[in-house]
């Protein structure tokens, strides 16, 4: 009977041996708030389709295969978010651009999706006055067009369009004609609807949101169009990030390690890209954003 509860209690110890070191990496690793801005499709933040956004699905996957985290969801926005990572809180998000002011404060992943460049989109009223500005190829010059101050362009203030035209709005900063919407919730919504009240007469919105939202009455009367800008890459990409600290190193490692372990599973390949055996530029997307792709340095 001794020599059994000595067994015992000697099997009892080697679990707890084996179990303290794997307790303090989960409690090291801590929690890891993955942060949902209202920006349909990509993100859906509320009502009864919250979650299933492309991005928030995406993300999900990705939780799976981090258990060594506490993951959490947070409603926030760009704003927020931006100062949570100033911060160096253990805050990340699956779906932002680089841009040279995020690359000072925020790491990125490997690209986890690719989207096309954005466009102006207008009230057909407006399109004879935007199609001044016009190129050759029928593209916007941007440039051009935003020296005109008798045409309103509305923004999320705060959003990134990509490196250059960001680079082209940050010259013209603080103008009239320019006018910056609090990136809070209904992102996209508010400024479709602005125009559809004639408050502002263009903005700059990536394909698929102005979609999201066409089958709505105010949106739908505006009766919109979409103008491609000059210069615009095929595609931009989008990445997990999370803050330029010691812990945000180790959660990118992390998820570089999950996308290139999974980059072929069918599940994680259909979220990123649903119609991408069926659409060639699709495919070329995904031969882009192949994490294990050989890259120039």
């Amino acid at each position: 009977m001794l020599e059994s509860c000595r067994f015992t209690l000697r099997a009892l110890l080697c679990c707890l041996a084996v179990a303290i070191p794997i307790a303090t990496s989960a409690a090291e690793d801590g929690i890891a708030t993955w942060c949902r801005f209202d920006l349909p499709p990509l993100f859906i933040a509320s009502g009864p389709d919250e979650g299933k956004g492309t991005v928030d699905l995406t993300a999900s996957f990705i939780m799976r295969y981090l258990p060594q985290y506490e993951h959490r969801t947070q409603a926030s926005n760009i704003r927020r978010f931006e100062a949570q990572m100033r911060s160096g809180d253990q805050a990340v998000c699956a779906g932002m651009q680089k841009n040279t002011d995020r690359q000072a404060f925020m790491l990125f992943s490997e690209p986890l999706h690719a989207i096309g460049p954005p466009q102006i989109v207008a009230p057909r009223r407006h399109l004879a006055a935007l199609s001044t500005f016009r190129g050759v190829d029928g593209s916007i010059q941007l440039p051009n067009l935003l020296t005109d101050h008798t045409l309103r362009l509305g923004l999320s203030s705060g959003r990134s369009y990509g490196r250059d035209i960001d680079n082209m709005l940050a010259q013209h900063k603080g103008q009239p004609n320019i006018v910056e919407r609090s990136a809070a919730q209904r992102m996209s919504e508010g400024l479709l609807q602005m125009m559809a009240l004639d408050r502002i007469h263009y903005t700059i919105l990536f394909g698929s949101e102005r979609d999201a939202f066409m089958d709505q009455p105010d949106v739908a009367q505006a009766d919109l169009v979409s103008l491609p800008i000059s210069g615009q890459p095929r595609y931009i990409t989008v990445h997990v990030v999370a803050p330029r600290t010691p812990w945000g190193e180790r959660f990118i490692e992390r998820v570089n390690q999950v996308l290139r372990a999974n980059w072929n599973n069918r599940e994680l390949r259909n979220l990123i890209a649903p119609n991408g055996a069926r659409d060639k530029v699709l495919q070329d997307w995904l031969r882009e954003l192949d994490p294990n792709r050989p890259r120039r340095p």
